[in-house]
């Protein structure tokens, strides 16, 4: 997704071979002026190359996903065709700590405002039994990817996200499906505001 000014660009790619996932490849991309480079040839950055593989934080020391605070913005609204249906002004709430968190949500677009718990490792999370469950895994404590399922409303969410390394903004991509139908899509870049 490239983010609001054009300047900037997250990704996410998912590998997998059949179910089980392979590889993950995070992405942070900011556009180079060109007058800072010579004869036409991209610019280089210095520094060293580190295995952060066994870090669940990616070397920050915390999970940015999963910070104490708010991420807010708004969505972009798609139908099942991908026609553009609107907008809708999202508000995602984290709060807790190592032992538990408790995320709440409203402005969706497609289910009722609500919430629910999570456990994690650093590397998933999963929440406990009751009317919303399901999980997700991350990497690097700042892209994450999996299913939520909304009992009541028979709906399921395919949520993936990633943080910028600043952690400043989201951008994120929510698919809604109600059994094997996809009902729509939900994307767009959120904002993080850290609990005082």
């Amino acid at each position: 997704m490239v983010l609001p000014g054009g300047d900037q660009q997250l990704s996410l790619g998912l590998m997998s071979r059949g179910e089980r996932l392979h590889y993950v490849v995070v992405g942070e991309y900011h556009r180079v002026d060109e007058d800072s480079t010579q004869s036409g040839l991209p610019a280089f950055v210095s520094g060293t190359e580190h295995d952060l593989g066994s870090d669940p934080s990616g070397g920050r020391g915390r999970i940015l996903l999963h910070r104490p605070g708010t991420w807010s913005g708004e969505l972009s609204l798609l139908d099942p065709d991908l026609n553009d249906t609107g907008a809708t002004a999202y508000v995602e709430s984290v709060a807790g700590g190592p032992e538990g968190l408790h995320t709440t949500i409203t402005g969706t677009g497609f289910a009722a405002d609500g919430g629910y718990a999570l456990k994690t490792d650093g590397w998933d999370a999963w929440t406990p039994t009751g009317d919303v469950v399901g999980s997700y895994n991350m990497s690097g404590g700042r892209a994450l990817a999996g299913h939520i399922l909304y009992h009541r409303e028979e709906l399921r969410v395919w949520r993936r996200e990633v943080v910028s390394h600043d952690g400043t903004v989201k951008a994120v991509v929510h698919t809604w499906y109600r059994g094997g139908e996809r009902l729509g899509t939900a994307h767009g870049v959120l904002t993080f505001s850290p609990d005082q």
